[in-house]
């Protein structure tokens, strides 16, 4: 157990899996938003609704252009469709956002009109009437730890402070404000099957930096793991939701698992990754890869040059 602990003080494999998760999540999603920007400015909609809003006019200028106008449709409908795709999964990830900030400020008033302020080992927190053992920190600008009046009376003093220290880091770097950005940007990569893995990773590499924070204030391992133990035993109602904050039980097990093992297990499968590159892959290929602005400008050109066109144009006007 000795050996486990000096290893995970200094264990590069969390430090760079959290890198990696982190770097997977803040460059795909602010990607994402790029490619979405990109799309509305290059997919030519005036141009295609204008061909596509009657068949004489879209007859008569892919019998004039053939190819061209066969690829200017496929190539404009595939984006329009993906841009609407991912128009719809962005308007979804702020919904879903605006509800968390909702959400949080009304249990944040619940807590704060019935915690108890106390002070122990230099760390301030606040004690809440609720039957489970429950440790977690909130509050985004200026962050306070909340202990459960069940966890209090549940844990030792060793275990308490343990659980104190390990809060206080997730208060020091703010971590409730980070976790609900990085909400937001797991609901806009949903539809890539990677994410949920590299978000499970962020959220246990976060927790253990957390447990050696509080190992480096001179606290037994063997605290920590009771304490990890007797959180794990009981189960949190369905209806509280808690995944915008830094809360002990996040991923207790493969914290348990990793101090027991010296490493974590990830779990990956090979056809979890091929999907999530093919994704990716084709969402850059619609978003820079299309048919540009050479084939719309001989569209137009040719809707105004096309004695023919000009003519069936005329007519749907009227």
């Amino acid at each position: 157990m000795r050996k486990n602990l000096s290893f995970g003080l200094n264990n590069p494999q969390v430090s760079f899996l959290r890198f990696l998760s982190s770097a997977y999540l803040f460059l795909f999603g602010s990607g994402l938003i790029f490619i979405l920007v990109n799309m509305a400015l290059t997919i030519p909609f005036p141009s295609l609704f204008k061909v596509l809003r009657s068949w004489p006019i879209f007859k008569c200028s892919w019998q004039c252009l053939g190819r061209t106008m066969t690829v200017f449709i496929l190539d404009g409908g595939f984006r329009t469709m993906a841009f609407l795709f991912l128009f719809i999964i962005f308007l979804r990830a702020f919904a879903r956002l605006i509800h968390r900030l909702k959400e949080t400020l009304a249990f944040q008033k619940n807590l704060k009109s019935t915690a108890v302020a106390r002070s122990r080992w230099g760390v301030e927190f606040f004690v809440f009437p609720f039957n489970f053992p429950l440790a977690l920190t909130t509050d985004w600008m200026k962050p306070k730890i909340f202990l459960s009046t069940s966890l209090v009376e549940s844990l030792t003093q060793e275990e308490l402070k343990t659980v104190l220290f390990h809060e206080a880091f997730h208060q020091k770097r703010r971590d409730p404000l980070r976790n609900l950005f990085i909400s937001f940007l797991v609901d806009l990569l949903v539809f890539i099957p990677f994410t949920k893995k590299m978000f499970q990773i962020l959220g246990t590499t976060t927790e253990l930096q957390a447990d050696f924070y509080s190992l480096a204030k001179g606290q037994e391992i063997t605290s920590l793991i009771t304490s990890l133990q007797k959180i794990h035993n009981y189960k949190i109602s369905p209806e509280l939701n808690l995944s915008h904050y830094s809360a002990t039980r996040s991923n207790d097990l493969d914290r348990l698992r990793y101090f027991g093992q010296g490493k974590l297990k990830l779990e990956i499968t090979k056809a979890r990754l091929f999907i999530s590159a093919a994704v990716v892959i084709l969402l850059f290929f619609l978003a820079f890869l299309g048919s540009g602005p050479g084939r719309e400008k001989v569209i137009l050109e040719h809707q105004s040059s096309c004695a023919i066109h000009s003519i069936v144009n005329e007519e749907f006007k009227r």
